[in-house]
């Protein structure tokens, strides 16, 4: 079984390991540090909500829904 949260599907069809194409101060922000980086950030959070926190929930959600509709255990009498 392929661990969908390890791996993409990426263009030429072969499956690979996620590669994060951010540099490493980047790739370990949360939403409290980019106040850091953009002092505008906390100004559209209360404008707008934490968007990019509401996106992470709805791609959380979207994998387990993923997960579930690709068991076939159930199917299978495994579960």
């Amino acid at each position: 079984m392929i661990d969908v949260k390890a791996c993409l599907l990426d263009r030429s069809g072969s499956r690979e390991p996620t590669r994060n194409p951010y540099p490493k101060e980047v790739r370990h922000m949360t939403t409290t540090d980019t106040s850091d980086f953009a002092p505008i950030y906390d100004s559209l959070v209360a404008e707008h909500g934490d968007v990019p926190a509401e996106a992470r929930e709805a791609a959380e959600e979207i994998q387990r829904e993923a997960a579930e509709a690709l068991d076939w255990s159930k199917v299978r009498g495994g579960g």
